[in-house]
């Protein structure tokens, strides 16, 4: 079922609460298998994705325009939303540290709800700026 369901759907992004996927082949998703894609896409993404929204083969067949059209508009908001965000985290870690530009690109590679689920929480231990090195470390359950 697992291969199935990776060769039928489209993962598309995750924008505010929600994560998009669209059937790209002619499944049911039952409720429970929705619920575990859920749990895998909070398990990567955080448990701020409340909702997991299923666009439906046939309508996505139909109508393409808007599909194409809502494709755009999330790009535009998470694009706007990642720019607030890299503000915002330049004035936390100051825009020349090593350790910001490291965070900047992993934000424009693999967003900013990665970014909060696993690159947030780890703290600078030691800069080096004249070698370009960082040392990060990460809270443990000892602190």
């Amino acid at each position: 079922m697992a291969y199935q369901i990776l060769t039928s759907c489209d993962f598309g992004a995750a924008v505010k609460n929600k994560y998009y996927i669209k059937l790209i082949k002619n499944i049911t998703l039952s409720d429970h298998i929705k619920f575990k894609i859920l749990q895998e896409v909070r398990a990567v993404y955080s448990n701020d994705i409340e909702q997991l929204q299923v666009i439906p083969f046939d309508e996505s067949k139909q109508v393409t325009n808007s599909a194409t059209e809502y494709q755009k508009t999330t790009v535009l908001q998470q694009q706007i939303s990642d720019k607030d965000y890299l503000s915002e985290l330049s004035k936390e870690l100051g825009s020349n540290s090593t350790w910001y530009k490291v965070r900047e690109s992993l934000i424009k590679s693999y967003g900013q709800a990665i970014d909060k689920s696993w690159f947030s929480p780890l703290k600078v231990a030691n800069e080096d700026n004249v070698n370009k090195k960082i040392f990060i470390k990460a809270k443990t359950e000892f602190e």
